[in-house]
């Protein structure tokens, strides 16, 4: 998700390191991390419980190396199709009066802080109906 939301800010001109509640670090696209905020119960803490409570992943996907435990092939493969179904899955948002998925909203919160630039109160982060 945070690879995702550097491209679209990047597509759209704007600088991602450049955030307002990330610190800026080396390395770091600071406002990234600000956009996708939002976006972490609905996907990530959403997407974990999922992989683990259906048993999509377990302890046969990990392997530990290099000081710390990793996805192993196997356990890539899996989380990488389930995150596309979660990014591309439909639903009705009451923000934008459409149909949509998390990756079109993903990239409308890049388009929103660009126009808020000029307009803060156009700005409106993402919010789960």
């Amino acid at each position: 998700m945070y690879t995702e939301m550097v491209a679209f800010l990047h597509a759209h001109g704007l600088d991602p390191a450049l955030g307002c509640l990330h610190t800026p670090t080396d390395g770091r696209w600071s406002l990234a991390l600000d956009l996708i905020e939002p976006f972490r119960p609905v996907l990530v803490e959403a997407l974990a419980l999922d992989l683990f409570s259906h048993l999509i992943l377990n302890g046969d996907h990990f392997e530990r190396r290099d000081g710390g435990v990793f996805l192993n092939d196997g356990g890539r493969r899996k989380f990488l199709l389930q995150y596309e179904r979660r990014m591309e899955r439909q639903f009705l948002s009451e923000a934008v009066g459409h149909r949509t998925s998390l990756r079109s909203q993903l990239e409308r919160q890049a388009l929103l802080y660009k126009s808020s630039l000029e307009r803060p109160e156009e700005f409106e982060p993402f919010v789960m109906n």
